[in-house]
């Protein structure tokens, strides 16, 4: 089995995503210093309540590097970005109905912001302004965002595979 072939074999990326996940998630109030979330960032637009930051250029980063690595995954990367988007999701709403879960008390970044169901679901889906939705880009669209970023990030690394590392 050659190397490319091991790396991209579904089960290995599930595993890779799954560290990198885990890395960000335990890091990411430090990270959030190095790439500056929606505050102090050299890349911030609002868009229909979502947000796009610093933040959407590593989930490009990475998967173009994935698709360099892995051009022939799309549909096995788009379903690990995704997942980790509801994951994100998950995180978020937990935080914000002031439930108690493990990622909050291994990060330190528990929020003292709660909200009723109805508030997180009209923030989230950008019925009412809240520069509170950490987890999630700022609700529905940031994370479709996060998703775009992720599938063009992945493209650009299938061109790169293609026309530049292997012609």
């Amino acid at each position: 089995m050659s190397c490319k072939t091991y790396i991209c074999n579904p089960t290995t990326l599930g595993v890779l995503g799954f560290i990198i996940m885990i890395f960000i998630v335990r890091y990411q109030k430090s990270l959030n210093k190095i790439f500056g979330g929606t505050k102090d960032c050299a890349l911030c637009y609002n868009w229909q309540g979502g947000s796009l930051s610093n933040w959407q250029g590593t989930h490009f980063l990475l998967f173009m590097i994935g698709g360099i690595i892995c051009p022939d995954n799309f549909k096995t990367f788009l379903f690990m970005g995704i997942l980790w988007e509801i994951i994100e999701l998950t995180i978020e709403y937990q935080e914000k109905r002031n439930e108690k879960h493990t990622l909050c008390k291994h990060t330190n970044n528990c929020s003292n912001i709660t909200m009723s169901k109805s508030e997180f679901w009209k923030a989230y889906f950008g019925k009412t302004k809240s520069d509170s939705l950490y987890y999630c880009s700022q609700g529905f669209y940031g994370q479709l965002l996060d998703v775009t970023c992720n599938s063009l990030g992945y493209l650009l690394g299938i061109y790169l595979h293609k026309h530049v590392f292997w012609t």
